[in-house]
């Protein structure tokens, strides 16, 4: 915000008055003084946005071949959110249905039930059948969004603006989307209200929707903060992230072992549950690294897995006048590349809330923030489902090491 004050002397009794003080500042310096003041107040105005994006990654067989990204844009205060669909390796001239999901856990990479029913709060939650975007009585899930058309080489390109549903939101309220996920179904949602998801078929892609980086964005002033957030973890919910290499990984086309389904890259999964005293416990298991090494394990400020740079910097908060950055205990792996993660931070230093939507990193030196990430993923809302009864484990053997 930048005030103007009224001044009751004129420019000249100001100068005068001035030099009396400074009689060594000309008066047409202490103009230039005065302006560049001025330059440096409005410069520093922040223009606050919302937006967030999730890199869709096909489930099952499909893993590696379906490729996109989803953006979602609140501007202001308005009801509802722009999506902006991009995707590729779907089906020839064919129409999938869209719908955002109620968590955002895609541990299950083969058919992508832990990111459980369609996303429904408020008035949808509460009897709401499935149905069109557009039905007004009684209205949809607010993650029904309809459905998304292939064209004739399987790519997918469209704007929801505004989005059909006007539910959907970036704002910490009930209606954001931030750590939920974004499916793309194998077939055509018909909005049919005796099948809670249209008829969709399985779920053919998928992603979680993390917080956008926003610091490339041209607009009219610069310093433009991304004030996109989750709705607060609810009692019974944990915060949940999968492990997939980033475009720029040097694991992105190599690995230790092949994964389930062929891959060769790091995976795993790592979980954050706040305690009964208010810490935060973080766990978990992961495959594939380099074995018996440290390995450094941050929080990085943006959720966009695209690139190593688009995760954005070590995400931090000032504390009591210092500076808190978001440095996870060091994950040790065994002589096959495995660690059984464990580790344990101060969730008033950082809230298990304000971690959904960002990325959990992990660098290939322990000691040093800006080598190269391994791996990374988007940290999402997640609960113990009829799929996912107890604390889930990639299915893979675990590895024992053999002198």
């Amino acid at each position: 915000m930048v005030y103007f004050f009224s001044l009751k002397v004129s420019t000249r009794e100001l100068i005068l008055k001035y030099r009396k003080m400074n009689p060594k500042v000309h008066g047409k310096w202490f103009i230039l003084m005065i302006c560049m003041s001025c330059m440096t107040i409005v410069g520093c105005t922040t223009n606050q946005i919302r937006r967030a994006r999730c890199t869709l990654r096909g489930t099952g067989p499909r893993d590696g071949k379906i490729n996109g990204v989803i953006t979602i844009q609140q501007d202001g205060d308005s009801i509802g959110s722009t999506i902006h669909v991009e995707a590729s390796g779907l089906y020839p001239n064919a129409t999938h249905g869209f719908h955002f999901h109620q968590y955002g856990d895609i541990s299950d990479q083969i058919s992508g039930l832990n990111n459980g029913a369609h996303f429904a709060v408020g008035e949808q939650s509460d009897g709401a059948r499935h149905g069109s975007p557009f039905s007004i009585d009684p209205r949809p899930h607010n993650g029904d969004l309809g459905n998304v058309i292939a064209d004739a080489y399987g790519k997918v390109s469209v704007t929801l603006q505004p989005s059909p549903n006007p539910w959907v939101r970036l704002d910490g309220s009930g209606y954001s989307v931030v750590g939920r996920s974004a499916v793309i179904h194998e077939k055509m949602d018909d909005a049919s209200r005796t099948s809670p998801t249209g008829n969709a078929g399985g779920r053919y892609a998928q992603c979680v929707i993390g917080l956008d980086d926003t610091s490339n964005i041209e607009l009219s002033r610069s310093n433009v903060e991304n004030v996109a957030s989750a709705t607060p973890v609810p009692s019974g919910s944990f915060v949940s992230c999968t492990l997939s290499p980033l475009k720029d990984s040097i694991f992105a086309s190599k690995g230790a072992d092949p994964g389930p389904n062929g891959q060769m890259y790091p995976m795993g999964e790592i979980r954050f549950e706040t305690n009964a005293l208010g810490f935060v416990d973080i766990s978990g298991s992961v495959y594939m690294m380099p074995p018996s090494q440290a390995l450094g394990v941050y929080v990085h400020k943006y959720g966009s897995l695209e690139s190593s740079k688009s995760i954005g910097p070590i995400w931090s908060q000032i504390l009591h006048e210092k500076v808190e950055y978001a440095h996870l205990k060091n994950m040790v792996t065994n002589c096959r590349g495995v660690s059984e993660y464990k580790d344990n931070v101060d969730g008033l230093t950082f809230p298990i809330t304000r971690l959904v939507g960002r990325t959990l990193a992990i660098h290939q030196n322990s000691s040093d923030p800006e080598s190269p990430v391994l791996a990374g993923c988007v940290l999402g809302l997640a609960a113990f489902t009829k799929q996912n009864p107890i604390f889930r484990r990639t299915v893979i053997p675990k590895a024992e090491c053999v002198f």
